[in-house]
């Protein structure tokens, strides 16, 4: 049905076009300096009329096609930006907007059922898979305690470059830091982070770093270990 209609569009068309540049043999001169007409060594050129005016519509296609490409100028390079960009992923944010609470409204312990821990991971995973495949970077935060949790979101990288960092830190530096966090999405308190000891991370397959240090001495360590130092 398609092949038709572009048929029954495009054979009117050229019927048009052939009659017209049939018709229009006929040499005509063309004058380029409109004060000089007529005189003596003047730039002129003959050429077939069909001729004149295919070449007078080629030059005003390029001629668009050209200032339409430099007032497009400003949207590829915002694409560009945009497929550079980094799209950060935080389990704490996502779980959150999974109640449809403020970041920084703590949830009951139901917020931490399994079932929705499940449900917080897979989100992760298609964000990151859709962020991807739109030539994004990605960077997922969360504990990433199960094997299956790290196998999942390193098969939602479909192609891309994966890169598993698995942050470490004493029992002592991790009080410290939930015991000084304020304003944060995270609902990890003292608790949460001694029950963290008894955690079975199964085989760990990830690059692992020592996170008990500042953040630029962690960002330094990471890094290395990743081969990116």
């Amino acid at each position: 049905m398609k092949r038709a209609l572009e048929w029954l569009i495009l054979v009117p068309i050229a019927i048009v076009a052939i009659a017209f540049l049939v018709g229009n043999r006929q040499v005509v001169e063309i004058f380029f300096d409109p004060f000089a007409k007529g005189a003596a060594g003047q730039f002129a050129v003959k050429a077939p009329l069909f001729l004149v005016i295919v070449a007078a519509v080629a030059v005003g296609v390029l001629l668009g096609g050209f200032f339409s490409w430099l007032r497009q100028g400003r949207h590829r390079r915002a694409l560009r930006e945009a497929r550079g960009e980094v799209v950060r992923l935080r389990s704490d944010v996502e779980r959150k907007a999974l109640f449809g609470v403020p970041e920084t409204d703590r949830l009951p312990e139901a917020g931490y059922a399994p079932d929705v821990t499940a449900k917080v991971y897979a989100i992760l995973a298609d964000k990151a898979r859709r962020a991807t495949a739109a030539g994004h970077s990605a960077v997922v935060d969360a504990v990433f305690a199960h094997a299956a949790e790290r196998a999942a979101i390193a098969q939602a990288a479909a192609g891309a470059a994966f890169y598993g960092l698995f942050l470490t830190a004493d029992l002592g530096t991790r009080l410290a830091r939930v015991g000084a966090r304020t304003g944060d999405a995270s609902d990890a308190d003292a608790a949460v982070a001694r029950r963290q000891e008894q955690y079975d991370l199964g085989t760990m397959d990830w690059t692992t770093a020592d996170a008990t240090g500042s953040p630029g001495e962690t960002l330094r360590r990471a890094k290395t270990a990743l081969g990116m130092g």
